[in-house]
């Protein structure tokens, strides 16, 4: 039912959190469920890039939907040093708890952004090439 490379890609793009590897998967379910009411008689239904990219468009526009221009120069900033300049601020704080930032733990505490968020970043080209 799942592409074998669209199965990696989704792991990948849950940034390692299980709730957000479901919810990328429910939301190609939602892609399936649309096509087979475009297509009913089509019985050979697999998510593949197509739908995946259909969720991930979907999911990168509710991330878009919340941020403000403050948030967007703070999350550049978590990108460039893996830290946020102040770990106990009501802004960061909102975006760890929105997954828009993630944290890590091995040797030590580090922070990514959600590998959606890193992508909305790319794509309104705030992200440069030192960054």
């Amino acid at each position: 039912m799942i592409d074998p490379n669209v199965r990696r890609q989704l792991v990948l793009l849950s940034g390692g959190v299980l709730r957000e590897l479901i919810r990328l998967s429910q939301e190609c379910c939602r892609e399936c469920m649309l096509e087979l009411e475009l297509a009913s008689t089509k019985s050979d239904l697999v998510i593949d890039a197509d739908i995946l990219a259909a969720a991930v468009k979907t999911l990168r526009n509710q991330f878009a939907r919340s941020l403000g221009s403050q948030l967007y120069e703070l999350l550049v900033k978590i990108y460039a040093d893996f830290t946020p300049p102040d770990a106990q601020s009501s802004e960061f704080l909102e975006l760890l708890h929105g997954l828009y930032v993630l944290e890590y733990e091995n040797d030590d505490l580090w922070y990514d952004l959600h590998p959606l968020v890193t992508d909305l970043l790319q794509r309104k080209q705030l992200l440069t090439s030192s960054t």
